[in-house]
C-alpha cells in the first residue's frame, strides 16, 4: 500500500520501466547505464557473490557479460510493493541466447529487490538473485 497522496499506478510503472531499462542496458551490453540504475551505494547478492556501489556493480556486470554473444533478459511476473520513497519488487526472469544458430533458454530465476526514490528516480538498492 501507497502512502496518501502518492499514484501508486505511476509509481509501480515508473519501477517496472527500471527493470526494462535493467534489461535492455545488460542484453546491449552498455554496462555504465546498468550500474546507473542502483543507487550509488547499491548491492548485487548473486550465486557469484556481492558487489557494492556502482563501480563493482559495473565490473560484475561488464566481467559477467562482455564477452557473451547476443543475448536478451527478460523480466516477467513482477509483485512491486511501494511504500513512500522505498519499494520492494519480486521479478521472474529468463535470460535467452544464440547458440549455434538458435535462440535457447540460457537460465532463469527470481531477483528479491528494494529500490529507493532518489531525486525524483526509482533506482535499485539491492538486488538478490537466485537461479532456478
Amino acid at each position: 500500500m501507497s502512502s496518501p497522496g502518492v499514484d501508486e499506478t505511476a509509481e509501480i510503472t515508473a519501477i517496472l520501466q527500471v527493470y526494462s531499462e535493467y534489461n535492455q542496458a545488460a542484453s546491449d551490453k552498455r554496462f555504465d547505464d546498468f550500474a546507473a540504475l542502483f543507487t550509488t551505494d547499491g548491492v548485487i547478492v548473486s550465486a557469484n557473490g556481492r558487489c557494492e556501489g556502482r563501480a563493482a556493480i559495473r565490473a560484475y556486470i561488464a566481467d559477467r557479460y562482455a564477452d557473451e554473444p547476443p543475448f536478451k533478459m527478460i523480466w516477467c511476473n513482477p509483485v512491486v510493493r511501494v511504500a513512500g520513497t522505498e519499494a520492494t519488487a519480486d521479478i521472474d526472469w529468463i535470460l535467452v541466447g544464440a547458440r549455434d544458430g538458435s535462440t535457447v533458454l540460457q537460465m532463469m530465476g527470481r531477483t528479491t529487490n528494494r529500490l529507493r526514490k532518489v531525486d525524483g528516480r526509482w533506482l535499485i538498492a539491492e538486488r538478490r538473485s537466485v537461479i532456478d
